[in-house]
């Protein structure tokens, strides 16, 4: 930061020094690689300085990874899973999927997610395309944790009427 200034380079900076090998606060880092994005199609250069509204956009993200800092998440997983949630889901900007486990008792928890913001080249994929590629996450995620796991029920969610067909 110049005189307290934000600049491209500062924000990618911060995006990367951040660790989430789980993806338990990807919405975080989903606006910060879309307002990262956004300052590369504008031709924006590496140190100089944001518009004022892109520094009140950056200075929002911002603040929801000082918040992030202070999340706590249990460490331990639910020893007696028995059900995998997966849901997936999609919009012109981002897809993803979130796993949630679920023991008998009906205790479910947070176990991981995955996020990725659509390419440049993806942008003209309809919000179909882009559903389906939220659900292949969502199934990577599943086949993954399905084979570390015994899980008596997998289920893959989605919102998507033509996914489902």
């Amino acid at each position: 930061m110049r005189d307290g200034k934000l600049m491209k380079r500062k924000l990618l900076s911060l995006l990367v020094s951040s660790f989430d090998p789980l993806g338990l606060v990807s919405p975080v880092f989903v606006k910060g690689k879309l307002l990262l994005q956004d300052l590369w199609e504008e031709g924006v250069e590496w140190d100089e300085v944001l518009s004022l509204e892109r520094q009140r956009q950056a200075q929002e993200i911002l603040e929801q990874f000082e918040l992030v800092e202070v999340l706590e998440f249990e460490r331990g997983v639910i020893v007696r899973l028995r059900e995998l949630h997966v849901f997936a889901e999609a919009s012109s900007k981002a897809y993803g999927a979130v796993v949630y486990v679920r023991d008998a008792l009906g205790n479910s928890q947070l176990l991981t997610s995955r996020m990725q913001v659509t390419l440049h080249k993806q942008i003209k994929l309809s919000i179909t395309k882009l559903e389906l590629l939220a659900l292949m996450v969502a199934f990577r995620l599943a086949g993954h944790l399905f084979g570390l796991w015994n899980f008596a029920c997998v289920a893959v969610w989605t919102d998507s009427l033509v996914a489902k067909t």
